[in-house]
């Protein structure tokens, strides 16, 4: 129960994220944006957690190494790759690149931890990717081949953050271990934002009470409470169930397109998103092996305080 409420929260704030990204990047650049981002959401989760334990030990500097680790490749590479290139390539598109990840993780699980998966869950992942493509459409070579590469970078290390902080050495609290990564993400950003000329272009006096608005809904929704189930998720339930959010993203992205901007949504569109669903369907309902890499005695509560859900991920 608590796997499948958290599944639908991701499921729905992070296709929601797309369409905050871009009225974001509207009036800000992307580094600087996703900077302010993550600042502030690793401020809010810091205080959360030193609140709740004020007496916890402070993280060790190996546990900041693989923060630094996985903050680059969840934030920078793959937050910064989708931000960066909804500049060149439609939203939409983006989303289908993006849609990648879930085929990654399953081959990066399978390549370097021998971690098998049955027939059933492998026609799920090729159906919810066929109904991508028909959501989305091929696209038509209106954009730069090179900066549709930089989202499909961004999905293969997004894939092999997810797989490492399985296993990764991060403190037990789970607002902390996520803290540390946004924090890290927000400095790195920053710095990227600098290097390529961001500031100069940058004129806060134009940015717009919706742009605003955008980054805080992805600080506060995008990342402190999705990115925490997200984090939670990849201890407890198995890699083909957790990357299942990577084919219903574009779905939620068109439904919000049609509601929000007054897009029409084509009927062709409405049975690839039911195609979409179908293929996630029957990777959600696969019974068999359990991924062994995810040893569970029982499901952990959700909850910001230090949770014993870690033996599994060390």
């Amino acid at each position: 129960m608590l796997i499948g409420l958290a599944l639908a929260v991701v499921y729905l704030a992070w296709g929601s994220t797309y369409l905050a990204i871009r009225v974001a990047i509207n009036d800000i650049p992307p580094f600087l944006m996703l900077s302010a981002r993550f600042l502030i959401a690793g401020a809010l989760l810091l205080a959360w957690s030193r609140w709740r334990r004020p007496d916890a030990p402070l993280p060790t500097a190996r546990q900041w190494r693989t923060a630094t680790m996985l903050g680059t490749a969840f934030f920078v590479a793959g937050n910064g790759g989708v931000a960066w290139a909804e500049q060149f390539i439609p939203t939409g598109t983006v989303a289908l690149i993006v849609a990648v990840i879930p085929v990654f993780m399953v081959a990066l699980d399978r390549i370097f931890w021998k971690v098998g998966f049955t027939l059933r869950v492998g026609i799920g992942m090729a159906v919810g990717l066929a109904g991508v493509v028909g959501i989305v459409g091929i696209p038509s070579g209106e954009f730069p081949v090179w900066a549709a590469l930089v989202p499909v970078g961004g999905a293969l290390a997004w894939a092999a953050g997810s797989l490492h902080s399985r296993r990764a050495a991060l403190p037990d609290d789970l607002a902390l271990a996520v803290a540390m990564q946004v924090l890290v993400a927000g400095v790195v950003l920053l710095a990227l934002g600098l290097a390529t000329g961001e500031l100069g272009r940058f004129d806060p006096s134009t940015v717009s009470t919706s742009s605003l608005v955008a980054v805080l809904y992805l600080a506060v929704v995008g990342s402190v409470i999705t990115f925490s189930l997200y984090a939670w998720l990849l201890r407890v339930a198995p890699t083909p169930l957790v990357g299942t959010y990577a084919l219903v993203n574009p779905v939620v992205a068109l439904g919000l397109g049609s509601l929000v901007l007054g897009e029409t949504m084509m009927p062709v569109a409405l049975l690839a998103a039911a195609v979409t669903l179908s293929g996630v369907a029957l990777i959600v309902t696969s019974s068999p092996h359990r991924d062994r890499q995810v040893r569970r005695r029982s499901v952990p509560r959700i909850s910001f305080a230090a949770d014993p859900v870690t033996a599994s991920n060390r």
